[in-house]
């Protein structure tokens, strides 16, 4: 029993070196304070995928060449779903690390230029648009 008691006791030491982390710390910035209503509510649905997935990933390993397979491999996957959404979330993890980048860790983005996935075509937002009549003065 005293060492079921003595266990219960510590506190549990969370990993402060993982993407975690920086999903949080970023949580409480002034950028993300900043951000409109939609925009929030979007990036808070981006970050819970990302956490699910990436949470513990480890910052040192960012650095490693296979990190960026890794995220792109995981940006595939969620493009057979849906490709503009896997974009945004994709987006999303790059803004964070470009943040987390300039403020020192880690010390490389594996996110970064990754290449678009979805390219919407004005045609299709808006219908086919008429074609300009030339004047006839």
């Amino acid at each position: 029993m005293a060492a079921y008691y003595d266990a219960v006791q510590q506190k549990v030491v969370h990993n402060k070196d993982n993407l975690q982390t920086k999903l949080n710390q970023y949580q409480d910035t002034p950028k993300w304070a900043g951000l409109a209503e939609r925009k929030h509510r979007d990036y808070v649905g981006h970050i819970l995928r990302i956490e699910e997935r990436f949470g513990d990933f480890p910052i040192r390993a960012l650095t490693d060449c296979r990190a960026r397979a890794e995220f792109l491999s995981w940006r595939d996957e969620m493009a057979r779903k849906s490709r503009r959404q896997a974009g945004c979330v994709f987006a999303t993890f790059a803004s964070i690390l470009v943040w987390a980048y300039d403020r020192g860790l880690p010390n490389a983005n594996p996110c970064e230029r990754p290449g678009k996935l979805y390219r919407a075509k004005r045609s299709e937002a808006y219908g086919r648009m008429p074609m300009r009549q030339p004047s006839s003065k």
